[in-house]
């Protein structure tokens, strides 16, 4: 006798069945897998680019005390006076004039830098001005041209 094909089916799609929580462990087991082998690449990227972070920080830290030093040595910047030795004892008609010629120095460049600001202010508002009379050339030149063809036209359109 031969088996029915129905059963036969219905077999096979019992044994689908059976298999189906054995599979559903596997995928979870394979996606915990994959869950912690991505979490701890996450992990190492978020480490590497910490170490990083701190080389920058370290980078910029020694950047900016380069740059402080520089502005002190040119005479831009005042150098910090909860590191520097205190001022030792001179007479204050000295340091009076010292202080004095300072005020002066700094007045002077202060004026310098007003002026170079006049300066700059005028610059740019007589580009501006130049840049107006461009756009307003442009323009005629172009209503011009805009007439010479009309003109044009008619011209031809007359002839023919």
């Amino acid at each position: 006798m031969k088996p029915d094909p129905l059963w036969s089916e219905y077999a096979e799609a019992m044994r689908g069945l059976a298999q189906v929580p054995a599979s559903r462990d596997e995928r979870l087991a394979q996606a915990r897998a994959e869950q912690e082998s991505a979490l701890s690449a996450a992990k190492s990227l978020r480490d590497a680019e910490l170490r990083r972070c701190a080389e920058w920080v370290l980078q910029a830290r020694r950047a900016m005390s380069n740059a402080q030093a520089r502005l002190v040595a040119s005479k831009v910047l005042i150098p910090d006076t909860l590191g520097a030795p205190s001022v030792a004892e001179t007479d204050p008609e000295l340091l009076l004039g010292e202080v004095r010629s300072g005020v002066r120095e700094f007045e002077g460049a202060l004026a310098n830098l007003r002026t170079a600001g006049r300066r700059m202010a005028d610059d740019e508002s007589a580009a501006q001005v130049l840049a107006r009379r461009r756009l307003f050339l442009r323009r005629r030149l172009m209503a011009a041209g805009a007439v010479g063809a009309v003109l044009l036209l008619l011209i031809v359109f007359a002839w023919s």
